[in-house]
């Protein structure tokens, strides 16, 4: 028989005997009367707990708050059949981790589990989820058929049962989980097919717009790729190449720079960048990747009929390094008009020379200043040879000549400068001098493409004429 234990069972002693008079005395509570049982396996039962009329009684075991005290019970016992009885027993005196060691005498069978005992007296079996029986026979626990019963069971659709579970799902045209504690199953509507038609055909175009996208900005980087090509054989690429290669040490010197370079040196040319701008052009600061900082002239015209005297010239112009000329760094042929680098001076320009307060003349009387500046370089004054000033000032002179067929050619001012100089002149400047022979009489039209603005590297000068030499005449106007 189980163990059972004092206060987890109710014990009921019902006394099934016939009523007798209120005089009757009880019998002694010492006396043990001769067959009646005084324990119920391990519970003492209370005696006596009957009448002394008649000494033996009748008990059960069952919870208390389930039976209800009757009358009637005195003559029909019967009634007691159905009253739920609780036991807390226990299997052996170990723990569940010690009893699977020995799986002979381990009595969960299969689909169950074992359980410790609240009073650590041993372990109990238990039905595994979905299954129910006797856990202590061998196949005692069984499938439970969740779907047998179709008002009970856990589905609003249709139900699925499997071995120890179950599956819930909806009927065609439903959607849902089809669990009854779920979202259930819900009759498709016709706006369901609108809602995916929808979503489908703004996915399509979403994906059509991305990929129309792509394909443009593909399409317009080969087409820009190519115009910047077409743009460099036009303004005299290959030719500046070969000029370039033919100089010794002008690849070292020159730099043909890329559109993207010069965007990027001048910030998309920004307006903040702007150091001076003309009639034909503007100039900006532009900062390259080496921190070296460039004066950048854009033009806004081109004579393509100079394309090739230009590149001719700046090959040249490349190759001198005068301290009283500005360094010409490079150019760019990738745009419509092309471009060009200059070394950046920073020391100011002629005029600021000329006419500030803190300039270089200021010390001298104002008659002096203004007759000095219209024929003097401020920056030639620190020659230290007399001889080498008389003549930069004749040279100025004639650069300052109104007429501009009267000035002096750009590449006549640099052959001056280098023999003032006192350098023995290159075989390149043998050709200059052809040059200047052959174009004696051309006169170069009034704004040149290739001229810096006023707004720059400017003189300040009265004849508002440009040409192509002037770039080399102002440059020299800069104290270096």
């Amino acid at each position: 028989m189980p163990k059972l234990k004092n206060g987890d069972t109710e014990l009921l002693l019902l006394l099934l005997s016939w009523l007798v008079l209120p005089s009757v005395t009880a019998v002694n509570q010492t006396e043990t009367l001769p067959g009646c049982q005084a324990k119920c396996g391990n519970l003492n039962v209370p005696y006596p707990f009957v009448w002394s009329f008649d000494p033996c009684g009748a008990a059960f075991l069952g919870e208390q708050d389930k039976y209800t005290f009757r009358a009637s019970d005195f003559y029909n016992a019967t009634s007691l059949v159905d009253i739920p009885i609780v036991i807390n027993f226990a299997v052996d005196n170990q723990t569940c981790k010690a009893a699977k060691k020995n799986s002979t005498a381990y009595a969960c069978k299969e689909n169950s589990y074992c359980i410790e005992s609240i009073d650590d007296t041993g372990y109990l079996c238990n039905c595994s989820a979905g299954f129910e029986g006797n856990p202590y026979l061998s196949h005692g626990c069984q499938d439970v058929n969740e779907c047998e019963d179709p008002n009970n069971n856990p589905c609003k659709g249709i139900c699925t049962n499997t071995r120890g579970s179950y599956n819930c799902s909806c009927p065609d045209d439903f959607y849902g989980d089809g669990r009854k504690n779920g979202t259930g199953c819900t009759k498709k509507t016709e706006k369901a097919p609108v809602l995916q038609l929808s979503l489908g055909i703004g996915l399509g175009l979403l994906f059509l717009l991305v990929a129309g996208s792509w394909i443009f900005y593909i399409l317009k980087k080969r087409e820009l790729s190519k115009l910047r090509k077409k743009f460099f054989q036009q303004n005299g690429g290959l030719l500046l190449k070969q000029q370039i290669s033919s100089h010794e040490g002008g690849a070292e010197s020159t730099k043909i720079f890329t559109e993207e370079e010069l965007k990027l040196a001048t910030n998309n040319y920004d307006h903040q960048r702007i150091l001076g701008q003309g009639g034909y052009g503007t100039v900006y600061k532009g900062i390259l990747p080496d921190q070296r900082i460039v004066a950048i002239k854009k033009s806004k015209i081109v004579d393509e009929s100079q394309l090739a005297l230009f590149i001719n010239e700046f090959a040249i112009l490349t190759q001198i390094n005068h301290r009283n000329v500005v360094k010409l760094l490079g150019c760019c042929l990738e745009t419509k008009v092309p471009l060009l680098v200059y070394e950046y001076v920073s020391n100011g320009t002629l005029y600021q020379l000329l006419h500030k307060k803190s300039g270089m003349l200021s010390c001298l009387p104002w008659d002096v200043q203004s007759r000095i500046s219209h024929i003097l370089d401020v920056g030639i004054m620190n020659e230290e040879k007399t001889q080498q000033v008389f003549a930069v000032a004749e040279l100025a002179k004639r650069c300052l000549t109104l007429k501009g067929e009267k000035r002096p050619s750009m590449k006549e001012v640099a052959a001056e400068l280098e023999g003032l100089s006192g350098f023995e002149r290159q075989s390149w400047l043998q050709t200059v001098q052809q040059s200047n022979e052959e174009h004696k009489h051309q006169e170069y039209e009034q704004g040149d493409l290739y001229s810096i603005p006023v707004g720059s590297y400017s003189l300040n000068d009265t004849s508002g004429q440009y040409s192509l030499e002037k770039p080399m005449l102002q440059s020299m106007n800069v104290p270096r």
